[in-house]
This record gives structure tokens, sequence and C-alpha cells, in this order.
């Protein structure tokens, strides 16, 4: 007898078709969820702010201890959005008269402002 299993990737948001599995870590508990790209591309650029302040922790040595989770992903990186994102800061930074070097750390000030442009 032959078995054939299919694998499909359900949006835990929408209950829509899912792209990947984003993989995240907070407070020291490792979270997997599956996510239209819209949705984990809305994730990341969410969570942007607060990984651009970070520590980068290496995979498995959670600062409390705690194996953090090495995402699962079909097609893009983890850091695309995030990418992607600091690029259109940087180009309203520019744009708008605000000095930022091409590569390094976005200042907290230009992202706030940055943000505060947006529409809601």
């Amino acid at each position: 007898m032959a078995k054939i299993q299919i694998e499909c990737l359900v949006d835990d948001l929408t209950g829509g078709d899912a792209h990947e599995t984003v993989a995240f870590a907070i407070d020291g508990v490792g979270y997997e969820i599956d996510l239209s790209s819209e949705n984990a591309d809305r994730l990341r650029a969410d969570l942007a702010v607060f990984v651009a302040r970070a520590r980068l922790v290496p995979v498995g040595l959670g600062s409390h201890g705690v194996g953090v989770v090495k995402p699962r992903r079909l097609g893009s990186t983890a850091t695309t959005a995030v990418r992607r994102e600091n690029r259109r800061i940087r180009d309203w930074a520019q744009e708008n008269g605000w000095p930022i070097a091409e590569k390094g750390r976005i200042p907290v000030q230009v992202v706030d402002a940055y943000r505060r442009s947006q529409p809601a």
C-alpha cells in the first residue's frame, strides 16, 4: 500500500494559505507561527523597531538558558522585511534632510520621525 502525505500550511491569523513558518522567541520562550507572506512581512516590520535596538544572541544560547528556535522558511530570509523597512527609513531620512549613514544602526530619533510621518 502506498501513502501520500501532503503538508499544507494554514495562516494561523487568517485561516488562509500560509507561505512560511516564522519562529521567534520572547522572554526565553520560543514560538512558531505559520503565516502568509503578507502577514510574515507585517510581523517582521512590526518587530523591526525592537530588533534594531536588540542585541543579537546566537541560536541556541538564549539569555535565560532556554534554546532559541531556529526559523524554518519557505523562500525568504528572516531579515528581508527588516532590511526593506530599514532601506525605506534611510531613503526617507535622506529625502527629509536627516543625516544618516548607509550602514549601521539607524538613530532612534530618525526611526521615530519616520514612523510619525507614515499614515496609520
